[in-house]
């Protein structure tokens, strides 16, 4: 299963080499996920087609009794059996397995997409989680922070050297990140009954934080730009594969078909005479040919799969036109996030030595609470747009993998 993912997304799951647990993840996905299911049981059908296609048409047996038996010179005709079957024209039965075989690649391959698919949709949810699990680290962080705060105001009220009117605002505070704090939780609840769906299993998701969830600014994914081999384009090569053999088909079809047959008539035995050969059943070899004179459906057929192959043209290139839009803007949104984050990283620094000079200045009673507060909550949303950053990062990251392989 591994070496399968590996092959599905290759690049993106070497060199992001600490997602152990999400490679976990997607193992239980593609064994478990029912869209997958369903595709791979509608492959498994449209490969029962190529089997289908080697088949002949119906043998067809007759029989008729005559209800006034003519009579011949050699006895009275009584009964009738007939047997008959069309011949395949040269070419007609290998050139709908062709097609047949063409149309269980395109199912194949349409299952691998969709295993892609649910590949990027589940990375995007892992990586959201870990967002998640940051913020509410850093929450609780910020809480415990305010708490230290309270407990040095209300020490301050007690000496008479501050106003209780900064223990009010601390815990006003405190109770802004309280609810911040139960929204997250319940964002993480919402992530989980995702990731319940997608793999198919109500079974509780435990995941762990990822060490490594840092930007790696060296991870350049794009540098092998590779767009003509994408999955979802060679989709379109299979369907004009697909749709020349099936004009293939169309043309051997379209040739006249011969069909052989045998008809036997029972003759029965002259009583009033005896001439040569008397009761003598009569056996008579058939051969039929059928021609579409005046049957114009190959025709306008062929002309259909012409308007579709050109139909096809366009929505290869309009695809491809979208997949490079999609990649040139995964690439840009992704140097956005590096930057965001190496921008952010240093307001953090110089809220952090603020956030210090301002505590100092407070102890020593020469600043009010609120400028702590609001250098803390600088501070806070810096870290928060930070870690929504390196989230960013790594779902560009995942666009771009997703794109170029």
């Amino acid at each position: 299963m591994k070496l399968k993912i590996t092959l599905l997304f290759g690049l993106l799951i070497s060199t992001l080499s600490h997602a152990q647990q999400l490679e976990e993840l997607i193992e239980i996905a593609l064994k478990n996920n029912p869209q997958l299911n369903s595709l791979a049981f509608k492959t498994k059908a449209v490969k029962e087609g190529e089997f289908q296609a080697k088949s002949w048409e119906n043998t067809s047996l007759g029989t008729g009794v005559f209800l006034s038996e003519p009579e011949t010179r050699t006895g009275p005709q009584r009964y009738q059996l007939s047997a008959s079957q069309i011949i395949p024209s040269f070419g007609r039965i290998s050139a709908r397995e062709n097609y047949a075989r063409s149309l269980s690649d395109i199912s194949h391959h349409q299952w691998v997409i969709a295993q892609r698919k649910l590949i990027l949709e589940l990375s995007y949810l892992y990586y959201d989680y870990q967002v998640i699990l940051r913020q509410q680290l850093l929450t609780k962080e910020h809480i415990n922070r305010i708490n230290r705060y309270i407990d040095i105001s209300t020490a301050k009220v007690s000496a008479a050297q501050s106003a209780l009117i900064d223990v009010m605002e601390l815990k006003m505070k405190r109770e802004e990140l309280l609810n911040l704090k139960s929204k997250l939780e319940t964002n993480q609840e919402l992530l989980n009954d995702k990731f319940k769906l997608l793999l198919n299993n109500q079974s509780a998701i435990e995941i762990q934080f990822d060490h490594e969830f840092v930007i790696d600014k060296t991870l350049t994914l794009e540098a092998d730009y590779k767009l003509s081999i994408h999955p979802e384009l060679v989709e379109f090569n299979l369907l004009f594969e697909s749709l020349n053999k099936q004009k293939i088909l169309n043309q051997k079809e379209s040739f006249p078909t011969i069909g052989v047959g045998i008809n036997y008539i029972d003759v029965g035995t002259r009583t009033d005479l005896n001439p040569i050969d008397n009761g003598k059943d009569i056996l008579i070899p058939k051969l039929s040919l059928s021609v579409p004179i005046f049957n114009k459906s190959y025709q306008s057929k062929n002309r259909q799969l012409i308007i579709k192959e050109e139909e096809l043209k366009s929505n290869m290139v309009q695809r491809k036109n979208e997949l490079e839009s999609y990649l040139h803007q995964a690439i840009n949104n992704k140097k956005e996030a590096i930057k965001d984050y190496e921008s952010l990283e240093k307001n953090i620094q110089l809220a952090n030595q603020s956030i210090d000079l301002a505590l100092s200045s407070y102890q020593t009673n020469s600043m009010r609470i609120e400028k702590i507060l609001e250098l803390q909550q600088l501070e806070f949303n810096y870290k928060l747009k930070q870690l929504s950053s390196i989230g960013h990062y790594f779902k560009q990251q995942l666009k771009i993998a997703y794109i170029l392989n």
